[in-house]
């Protein structure tokens, strides 16, 4: 009886060892198997995350390749600028290198049924890259490092023309902080510093108040004109809390121009303030405006509106790029504008200044200078 029970007590050991071990081995296996998989997804994950920047970067050279097409008709003339654009513009895939016009001119390779290779391989290109010289709005960055900001030319095809234009920008950092009106209805605000004057940055951080924009207006007549017709004028707009929205009114119709201005900022979007211009009369074009921010950079925006207020479409002054890059089965769309170029006012080159500009020059050897006056170039 009593070596039953021993053999017995030996049996459930022997049963819960293996039960044990089968346990383990069940246990070790899923995390094995869990491994694995988690492995094989990271890896997965990671090759479509090269695939993706293969054909993201295979969408870019399109817009690349679109943007010197893009100046290179910019610099034509006559029937030859009238064919590069007919090339240029082509709404329907593959677009721009339907035919081979820029491979004769630029050489960029033609569209092949409906693809264009960017490698050797074969394997990644673009499949549609097509160009608009029509868009609902201009947008873009403004730096406030820069000399002469951003001039655009206004130019429509709608019959009605437009009658107002809206600017509206923001701090790129999202900014959630603005200052009330009150802040600076005595003079204006410094870059930096601590203390209670009227500083940008006055809580200490970052520069968190959208900026102030600088809108210069010009307005040209349409047809024959004198240069005493040009009307202009600069304004400040600062941000503020409270108000409404600010309004340049009858820029055209030799309105007295105001120096500065104040106007509201839309809290529920991110602090985006807003700018309106109001012309006397429609335009289709002849019209531009130069925006400077200071302080910190900007986003930008325009639209404008006809007299009845419909949306208007803007023509050639900020032309769209969509392009589609491919590669190993895997697509990325890029959608960007760049500025039309062409023949319209160009202020790169400009030298802003608030005051006096003197400038000397001269050509020749050093020692034919060793006794001349620099100090001769006097404001005027």
């Amino acid at each position: 009886m009593e070596k039953n029970m021993k053999h017995h007590k030996y049996s459930e050991k022997g049963v819960t060892s293996i039960l044990t071990v089968l346990f383990f081995i069940v246990l070790v296996s899923v995390i094995t198997i869990g491994f694995t998989r988690l492995m094989s997804q990271e890896f997965a994950q990671g090759y479509e995350d090269e695939l993706t920047k293969s054909a993201y970067n295979a969408a870019t050279a399109g817009v690349e390749d679109a943007k010197r097409a893009i100046l290179f008709c910019s610099a034509q003339v006559g029937s030859e600028k009238t064919n590069c654009e007919t090339e240029l513009y082509t709404a329907t895939c593959p677009g721009f290198n339907t035919g081979t016009y820029f491979q004769t001119k630029l050489g960029i390779p033609q569209s092949n049924s409906g693809k264009t290779k960017v490698s050797d391989s074969g394997q990644e290109g673009y499949s549609c890259v097509t160009v608009s010289r029509n868009t609902q709005d201009i947008k873009g960055t403004l730096s406030y490092m820069s000399g002469s900001g951003s001039m655009f030319e206004l130019k429509t095809n709608d019959a009605a023309g437009y009658k107002t234009v809206r600017i509206s920008w923001r701090n790129p950092t999202n900014s959630t902080t603005l200052y009330p009106q009150s802040r600076f209805n005595t003079g204006n605000p410094r870059a930096f510093g601590t203390g209670s004057e009227y500083y940008w940055n006055y809580d200490g951080s970052l520069l968190t108040s959208p900026t102030v924009l600088r809108v210069m207006v010009i307005s040209v007549p349409e047809g024959a004109f004198n240069l005493a017709d040009i009307k202009q004028q600069s304004v400040f707009v600062y941000p503020q809390m409270n108000g409404s929205v600010a309004t340049i009114s009858n820029i055209d119709n030799g309105a007295v121009p105001v120096k500065r201005m104040s106007t509201l900022c839309d809290t529920a979007q991110s602090w985006t303030c807003s700018v309106d211009i109001s012309y006397f009369a429609s335009h289709k074009y002849n019209q531009y405006i130069l925006l400077k921010p200071v302080y910190s950079d900007a986003v930008f925006s325009m639209t404008a509106t006809t007299a009845l207020g419909a949306p208007v479409t803007f023509n050639n002054v900020q032309l769209s790029i969509d392009s589609t890059g491919y590669t190993a089965g895997l697509s990325r769309r890029i959608q960007t504008t760049v500025h039309a170029g062409g023949p319209a006012i160009n202020t790169s080159n400009a030298i802003d200044s608030g005051g006096g500009l003197c400038k000397n020059f001269r050509v020749g050897l050093a020692n034919l200078f060793t006794n001349i006056d620099y100090n001769n170039c006097k404001p005027l």
